[in-house]
């Protein structure tokens, strides 16, 4: 009985957050501004402070835990998040930090109360200064930049690697203030890199599953294919059927280029590969200790082939589940030819 009060009351409180957020779309961002219901507005019992009641007061009193059931304030911060304005204004670079006029950004913003629905979406241009802005509302939104004869780098909010895309809070919801929304004094900044000479180059892409074991699977880097000859070995020990508490395991995996090597990539704006410094293999080792661990690791490579041709490839490793690679392989078919800068227009097909 106490489950199927919680049960209606977490109804409740939700159809009646979700007909807030359809009114105010219904009837647009300029609106009058809607007058959000208190908790205790829609029939769930508050304390002197706010917080919903136990659904069973008298639990404490038989030492049990007290069960407060749907937390309506934070239902009703959620609703009111949604429908929240914001402006962010951006600007748009090079990878020498000059502004990039005419590039078109791809925006997303996540106001939808269905999470299995997309937000509003749109696309605008950033002028001759590189500035553009996007108005919506919602808990944050997401936005991509792109433009003719330029690349996109890649970001990562951890690292605090800048790229060409970032998702900005509106605010700190649920105390997200991770990358909040640009400003005009304080604009969020994409990255474009602008191409250089660019030479015709094979592009291959594929999900390869891996034995567990440790058992070698060769992989052609011409279509990303499993090979008897392919150029690039990966061997894979996942151990997950010892798993901690936590759901950790021990894994790692093993990359090897016969009578060739392998050499880590840092820089993203570098796309030609060095002469030197390459190694037979490389591995990724995670014990089930590790303090950041993770099922997956990415990393990127220069790879240089027994027959004299130069690689760049982008590789993660998925321990666990179906244990698989994700690779994307961008090779330069010319023996001795160490530029990897990718043109689409010029991508080469193999048969």
């Amino acid at each position: 009985m106490k489950r199927n009060l919680k049960l209606r009351a977490a109804c409740l409180i939700f159809i009646i957050a979700t007909i807030i957020v359809c009114l105010w779309l219904a009837m647009g961002p300029t609106g009058t501004p809607l007058e959000l219901p208190l908790p205790e507005q829609v029939g769930v019992k508050t304390l002197p402070d706010g917080r919903p009641a136990p659904v069973d007061p008298d639990a404490a009193k038989r030492g049990e835990k007290e069960d407060f059931g749907p937390d309506a304030n934070a239902i009703l911060a959620f609703a009111a998040a949604l429908i929240k304005p914001f402006e962010l204004v951006g600007k748009v670079v090079d990878q020498n930090g000059a502004p990039v006029a005419g590039a078109t950004i791809h925006w997303s913003a996540n106001n939808n109360p269905n999470p299995n629905k997309s937000g509003t979406k749109g696309q605008t241009t950033s002028n001759s200064h590189g500035m553009f802005s996007v108005k919506s509302h919602g808990l944050d939104v997401y936005v991509r930049a792109s433009k003719e004869g330029y690349g996109t780098l890649y970001s990562n909010n951890r690292e605090k690697i800048r790229g060409s895309d970032g998702a900005y809070m509106n605010g700190g919801f649920l105390g997200n203030t991770d990358l909040p929304m640009g400003t005009k004094a304080a604009p969020a900044i994409l990255v474009l890199r602008k191409m250089g000479e660019t030479v015709p180059l094979v592009k291959a892409e594929n999900f390869i599953p891996v034995p567990r074991d440790g058992s070698r699977v060769r992989v052609n880097l011409e279509d990303a294919q499993l090979s008897s000859n392919g150029g690039l070995n990966v061997e894979a020990w996942t151990n997950d059927q010892l798993k901690n508490e936590e759901g950790h395991y021990d894994w790692r995996c093993r990359l090897s280029v016969p009578n060739g090597g392998l050499l880590v990539r840092t820089d993203q704006s570098v796309f030609e590969a060095p002469i030197a410094g390459y190694v037979p293999s490389d591995e990724i080792n995670m014990p089930q200790a590790a303090e950041r661990w993770s099922p997956q690791v990415s990393r990127e490579y220069f790879v240089k082939l027994s027959d004299g041709r130069y690689a760049r490839i982008q590789f993660e490793m998925v321990a666990g589940g179906d244990n698989f690679i994700s690779l994307i392989s961008f090779l330069n078919p010319t023996p001795g030819d160490r530029n990897l800068e990718f043109d689409p227009a010029k991508a080469v097909t193999v048969p």
